[in-house]
């Protein structure tokens, strides 16, 4: 109900999750991690959620998104949930060349945007210390190539994708990655089958009737 009392029905359009793999992060691209799949509880409730751990490398660490075909001058929206477990930094941001040298990093304490620059991230809260964290880019070239990356700190880095060196065993965790070419994050939609997976828009039947 809206806060006038009436009636209002909470509708979406129909969208596609680009990623052909949503919750098997160890079908991305690894940089200098660990990835245990199965790890934790999810905001779904099941035991889907995946590890990350930085290795003691001295690069960045964390995960290249998958390469998928992009457009060139299309808006793309990113999205991810994650929750802190021994460390509680992310940063998520563009792949060049597709996209602009984009970062924003966040803090998973309490779910607040730290740094950002080229882009603007949106952070919202699922509970449980879950937060699913989103922004939007617009493609600079097209092809084939790389469209994101999430990395791992124990610290708040202000510039993109600073090197770090883990203890090898401390992390966070991630889940319900999305790429969806749409100007803003729709709901989630699993996609672990290999293959891009759609949702169709809800249809209203009767709206208006008594």
């Amino acid at each position: 109900y809206s806060a006038g009392g009436c009636p209002v029905l909470l509708t979406e359009i129909e969208s596609t999750n680009l990623f052909t793999y949503s919750e098997t992060f160890s079908n991305w691209g690894n940089s200098q991690s660990t990835e245990t799949i199965n790890a934790s509880i999810s905001p779904n409730g099941s035991k889907t959620a995946t590890k990350v751990v930085p290795t003691t490398s001295t690069s960045w660490s964390g995960l290249n998104s998958q390469n998928l075909s992009i457009t060139n001058g299309a808006t793309y929206n990113f999205s991810v949930f994650a929750k802190k477990d021994e460390y509680s930094y992310i940063q998520v941001g563009g792949s060049t060349p597709r996209f602009n040298a984009s970062f924003a990093t966040i803090d998973l304490s309490n779910g607040t945007v730290v740094y950002e620059s080229g882009i603007t991230a949106y952070v919202e809260s699922y509970g449980n210390d879950w937060y699913r964290i989103s922004f939007s880019q617009t493609a600079i070239s097209g092809g084939s190539g790389l469209v994101g990356f999430i990395a791992i700190y124990n610290y708040p880095p202000n510039s993109r994708l600073q090197p770090f060196g883990g203890d090898g065993t401390s992390g966070i965790l991630l889940w319900g990655a999305q790429l969806e070419q749409q100007p803003a994050a729709t709901s989630y939609i699993k996609s672990n089958i290999g293959s891009a997976t759609t949702r169709e828009a809800d249809l209203v039947n009767g709206a208006g009737s008594a």
